[in-house]
């Protein structure tokens, strides 16, 4: 069940940019305990949620990005926390600027995943707000403001598929993640 400022904020964003947007809820149960605490921190002291960002280029393709951090085969959806005291429509103006650098409009609101992550006994509620842009103007990650992204490449859908497929494999310490990543790719394709 959403909370009810979540619910207010899904109800305006999908009447304005998508009346049919869809809410998933998902069930993750994290194996890492530093990776859930890390983030369960992250969501106490700066942020309420994400937004997702799939932007789609002139050329009809699909940006997806990585981190130097990340493993090499670990490309994703564009992501940028929603501050406690922001909007989600405010926070994905802010994060395509600094992440990606572009002028874009909003091609749909597809919908909102709503999180319950477990780890043993704790929980933790989480959403994304997950959006489709369509490029207008700039220049891709070179008029970034920040340099949070090492690299990205251009896709088409049938190799959204290929990347979930990559991400459900990764292993390790990277696995929580890459499963809460997949999450994103998912929604997106099983329409």
């Amino acid at each position: 069940m959403l909370e009810k400022f979540v619910e207010n904020e899904y109800v305006k964003l999908s009447s304005k940019y998508n009346k049919s947007a869809r809410v998933k809820s998902i069930v993750l149960n994290f194996n890492s305990e530093k990776y859930f605490y890390d983030f369960k921190k992250t969501l106490e002291t700066n942020r309420r949620g994400e937004v997702g960002f799939l932007l789609k280029r002139k050329n009809g393709k699909y940006v997806v990005i990585r981190s130097k951090k990340y493993p090499k085969t670990a490309f994703r959806i564009p992501t940028g926390g929603i501050d406690f005291d922001e909007s989600a429509i405010d926070a994905l103006y802010r994060e395509v600027k600094e992440e990606l650098g572009i002028k874009f409009e909003i091609d749909n609101f597809h919908g909102l995943l709503e999180y319950t992550i477990y780890y043993k006994d704790e929980v933790i509620k989480f959403y994304s707000y997950f959006f489709v842009i369509n490029e207008i103007s700039g220049e891709l990650i070179k008029d970034a403001t920040q340099d949070e992204i090492t690299d990205y490449k251009e896709i088409d859908y049938d190799e959204l598929i290929t990347l979930s497929k990559t991400l459900s494999e990764i292993e390790g310490g990277w696995r929580d993640w890459a499963l809460f990543r997949l999450e994103l790719i998912k929604f997106f394709i099983e329409e």
